[in-house]
């Protein structure tokens, strides 16, 4: 596996991982690019936006990326949130990314690895990972990195920001004694 060579920088015999920079964010983004083709899904963040929710004073993720030979192979950005059904605070990868050239070559790998290391320091307890149940190579290699599969009934519902205009027009204002 990889030799720690300091609290933010991880080598990997293909790879070294280490802490999101601002130099990072053209190279994040345009793998972003990538991964949201690859999903279907219209990309509206640009560099800026990691830049400004990974690196500021308020910042509400964490990221990391994966280089060989100084070129950009993957990426990770995660976040820590507390669940109050079960009482733990949990870090939820967001995102998870290695280009094409650099799968098969423990990238990934090395990169939920930082991630986890990351979440202990922060306290968490639990630890999530999200993938389509149509994605095969992602369920099967989360799975034999020990991660279990949950299987859940619900749904999930999102609005835009006109969305939320709307659903914060129906509020009622309450007085408070």
């Amino acid at each position: 596996m990889g030799t720690t060579i300091k609290p933010t920088m991880r080598q990997t015999t293909h790879a070294t991982i280490r802490s999101f920079r601002r130099k990072d964010a053209n190279d994040i983004s345009r793998m972003m690019k990538e991964l949201a083709s690859f999903h279907g899904d219209a990309i509206r963040a640009n560099p800026n936006h990691f830049i400004k929710h990974c690196l500021s004073r308020k910042k509400i993720a964490r990221a990391w990326i994966a280089l060989r030979d100084k070129q950009a192979a993957g990426f990770l950005v995660a976040y820590d949130r507390m669940n109050f059904v079960n009482g733990q605070k949990t870090c939820v990868i967001d995102l998870l990314y290695v280009n094409e050239a650099f799968r098969r070559q423990s990238v990934g790998q090395a990169l939920l690895a930082a991630a986890a290391q990351d979440a202990i320091r922060h306290g968490c307890e639990t630890f999530l990972v999200t993938a389509q149940p149509g994605n095969a190579t992602a369920n099967n290699f989360y799975e034999k990195l020990g991660l279990n599969r949950e299987t859940k009934t619900s749904a999930r519902y999102r609005c835009d920001k006109d969305g939320i205009k709307k659903l914060a027009r129906h509020a009622t204002p309450q007085r408070v004694r």
